[in-house]
């Protein structure tokens, strides 16, 4: 089960009772109480949020990535200031520290991705080609390209631009991730989602 810790667990009819003539409030319906008991038995939490590179973080969570094959991938991301990681899985997030991020032998041979979003523009997209079905879309465009070789304000830094385009499971989820990109990256929301053409 979620619980393993917990012995004995809440019926369904429990939870009703326990959420129903509560102080002064109105009760809220049955079928609303069911629907809610059952969010909650069906989902799994992972107490990984104090963790390792999770702990120092502004957001983590899945997101699908299209790799530069074109296969898309779910993987684990992780923001720690204007850099992005992604990652296997949320269990290999959670035991990487950040100074091991800092260390660019160490991700590559663990597999982990790093993209730099300093100058990033972002544009969200209703779908894309060959993509998962019912996805919400968004091109992060990356001044410098993925990694942050060239010398900054050197020519390279500022041609070579590369996309990169990930999916979320709700589009509530996907508009989180852009916030918390603006907000590392210093850029409002509404100017961090001018397209490329109003740049």
């Amino acid at each position: 089960g979620c619980f393993p810790n917990i012995k004995r667990k809440m019926t369904e009819e429990q939870f009703i009772k326990n959420n129903t003539n509560v102080g002064d409030f109105p009760d809220m319906p049955d079928a609303f109480l069911i629907n809610l008991y059952h969010n909650i038995k069906n989902k799994e939490i992972k107490m990984l949020e104090g963790k390792g590179c999770l702990a120092a973080s502004q957001k983590h969570g899945w997101l699908f990535r299209r790799s530069k094959r074109k296969n898309w991938k779910k993987q684990y991301f992780v923001l720690l200031g204007p850099l992005l990681f992604y990652f296997k899985s949320d269990e290999e997030a959670s035991s990487i520290t950040p100074d091991d991020l800092s260390d660019e032998n160490y991700l590559k041979k663990k597999g982990v991705g790093k993209l730099c979003l300093e100058g990033i523009q972002v544009k969200l997209c209703d779908y894309v080609k060959g993509g998962p079905k019912g996805r919400f879309y968004c091109e992060l465009l990356l001044r410098g390209g993925s990694t942050s070789n060239a010398l900054p304000g050197s020519l390279a830094s500022v041609e070579a631009s590369t996309t990169e385009i990930v999916a979320a499971e709700t589009e509530e989820d996907l508009h989180g991730w852009v916030q918390a990109i603006g907000q590392v990256t210093n850029n409002p929301f509404e100017q961090l989602l001018q397209s490329k053409k109003g740049d």
